[in-house]
């Protein structure tokens, strides 16, 4: 959606003291992220931007973020978990598979002596 201004388009720009340079956010950008930030004329044609009511906005969009970010951290830890325990128990799994061959070995040999010893 452009912005239909007569002036140049409305830009604010920020000096992020984490970056250089400033950041510029345009009225158009803003448009198409949060229409409801726009300023209207009678017609409906974009007059300007509530950057006033940009900020606090943003600041919910983040907040958001971290606890989205912060339950994905959760569910990767109780996964971690499980793949933790479920490893544990495939190595456990493996040392009873060779215990077992062993055992069958030594059956296998027990009973070839005892057929020995029946056929005496």
């Amino acid at each position: 959606m452009p912005c239909d201004i007569n002036q140049r388009d409305i830009q604010a720009g920020w000096l992020t003291r984490a970056r250089k340079g400033a950041q510029k956010t345009n009225c158009s950008e803003v448009a198409e992220v949060y229409p409801e930030l726009m300023i209207r004329d009678e017609s409906g044609r974009i007059d300007g931007v509530r950057y006033d009511e940009l900020a606090p906005m943003l600041l919910n969009e983040v907040q958001q973020q971290q606890r989205k970010i912060a339950a994905q951290d959760e569910q990767n830890a109780v996964e971690a978990a499980e793949i933790r325990d479920l490893t544990r128990r495939q190595k456990q799994l493996a040392i009873q598979e060779m215990q077992l061959r062993d055992v069958q070995r030594q059956l296998a040999l027990m009973q070839a002596a005892l057929a020995k010893l029946d056929g005496q």
